[in-house]
C-alpha cells in the first residue's frame, strides 16, 4: 500500500463526511511525518455512523470484502494489491470511541487521542502515539512492532513500556 493510495482513501472519506483515522504503520509513520518502511495494507478505524457509505465508494473504485469479522473488522482488497483493513468505531455522546474485539474486549478511542500526522506531506487524521503504543501491548511483538514502536518513541518522545522498553 503506497502513500499515493492512502492519502487518496483518506481523501474519499473527507469527500463522503465519513471520519476515519488512520492507524498502523501508516499511522505510525503520519506521526513521524515521514515514511519509514512499506506497508502492506493501510489501517483505518471508521467511525460506524457513516461505515456503510465507506465501504459502498470502497466498492464502488473496485474493492473487495477480503475478510468479514464485523462487527469487528472488515478488510477489502483492491485487484492492484491495494488493501484496506478497517475497524469500526462507535462514538455515543461520551468523550471515547469503542471498537469491539473478537474476544468481547473493547478498545477505546478518546477524543483526546485523535489527532492528526502527515503522510506524503498530506495533512491527515490519525491515533495518537499514545493510542498507537497502547494497541501494541498484550501480545508478543514482532521485530517490526519492535522497530514501529523504537521510530514512533524517537520521533514523538512517547515513553515507551514493556514489552518495548
Amino acid at each position: 500500500m503506497d502513500a499515493h493510495s492512502t492519502v487518496a482513501l483518506v481523501r474519499l472519506a473527507d469527500t463522503l463526511d465519513v471520519r476515519v483515522w488512520v492507524a498502523g504503520g501508516w499511522g505510525i509513520d503520519a506521526l513521524i511525518g515521514e515514511q519509514t518502511r512499506s506497508h502492506d495494507d493501510l489501517d483505518l478505524a471508521v467511525d460506524t455512523v457513516r461505515f456503510e457509505d465507506f465501504v459502498d465508494a470502497l466498492m464502488q473504485g473496485g474493492f473487495e470484502i477480503d475478510v468479514n469479522w464485523m462487527p469487528v473488522r472488515l478488510q477489502m482488497r483492491r485487484g492492484d494489491g491495494a488493501v484496506v483493513d478497517l475497524r469500526p468505531v462507535s462514538f455515543g455522546s461520551g468523550r471515547c470511541g469503542v471498537h469491539e474485539s473478537l474476544d468481547g474486549v473493547q478498545y477505546l478511542y478518546p477524543r483526546r487521542d485523535l489527532t492528526f500526522g502527515t503522510i506524503a506531506g498530506h495533512r491527515v487524521p490519525c491515533l495518537s502515539a499514545m493510542l498507537q503504543l497502547g494497541f501494541h501491548l498484550g501480545y508478543a511483538p514482532s521485530e517490526q512492532d519492535r522497530s514501529d514502536m523504537a521510530a514512533l518513541a524517537a520521533a514523538t518522545g512517547v515513553e515507551l513500556r514493556e514489552p518495548y522498553e
